[in-house]
């Protein structure tokens, strides 16, 4: 009888471990995973290996043209024993393509073992070692991160990411002209097809002396530019702004 009570102990032991690991993967997805290593902050002590310094000027290379959208970021932690390295691209679509072995060698994920799940639920020890793209912090209109601090602006943003129509898809831009910062983005607004739109500091829609379109996010308040300048500057480098407020990637 004892015998038997054993056994039963034993076995709901191993059956309560198997649960709990299959919570742990369950809360672990790779959507978690992201997100808990998206909030570090760079580490200013790291080394790294000779193939990731490779690997580092490629990227900067590669990407130097659209370093006012990307944003690449490099973390160092441990997986099944040993040092790994996770390469992380905002524009790519394949979150876990690039994620090497402390030699360089790229891991061919497999069976259940050697799996983008089990990486995102048994991987430890996290640390950011490197960055690049647009990280900048901006200051515009009188206030730090705009887009959190400029409530129709943080609006803007907060519908952009919410909408399914179409109608705010799109980046906004941060320019500076002649001492004003003006806001660019290329979204529709409902108007059924303009191709960019400008701010001032209150939200305001900017318009030329022959008129203005409304928007469904602005409707009819506007101000005009008569600046001949501003608009052949503006309208000819529309994506050549200092800063990448916001984008959809």
């Amino acid at each position: 009888m004892k015998k038997l009570a054993f056994i039963l102990l034993v076995c709901c032991g191993v059956f309560c471990f198997s649960c709990g690991m299959e919570q742990d993967e369950q809360i672990r997805d790779g959507d978690t995973f992201l997100s808990d290593i998206q909030s570090l902050t760079l580490s200013e002590d790291s080394d790294f290996p000779e193939w990731l310094s490779t690997k580092i000027k490629e990227v900067e290379t590669l990407n130097a043209g659209d370093v006012a959208i990307i944003k690449i970021k490099i973390f160092e932690g441990e997986w099944r024993n040993r040092k790994v390295y996770f390469i992380y691209n905002n524009l790519s679509s394949c979150m876990f393509c690039e994620v090497y072995y402390d030699n360089g060698e790229k891991i061919e994920w497999s069976d259940e073992d050697i799996s983008s799940d089990n990486f995102s639920s048994t991987s430890k020890n996290w640390k950011l070692i490197y960055k690049f793209g647009n990280f900048v912090e901006c200051h515009a209109c009188g206030v730090d991160q705009p887009q959190e601090n400029l409530p129709w602006l943080k609006e803007l943003i907060e519908k952009a990411k919410a909408d399914k129509t179409g109608n705010y898809l799109g980046f906004i831009w941060l320019e500076h002209y002649n001492g004003t910062d003006i806001f660019v983005t290329n979204m529709m607004l409902g108007s059924g097809g303009i191709a960019n739109y400008y701010f001032d500091c209150t939200g305001a829609h900017a318009a030329s002396a022959e008129g203005y379109c409304p928007s469904a996010f602005v409707g009819d308040r506007h101000f005009t530019i008569d600046d001949k300048d501003f608009w052949s500057h503006i309208e000819n480098n529309p994506d050549s702004a200092s800063v990448v407020i916001y984008s959809p990637f």
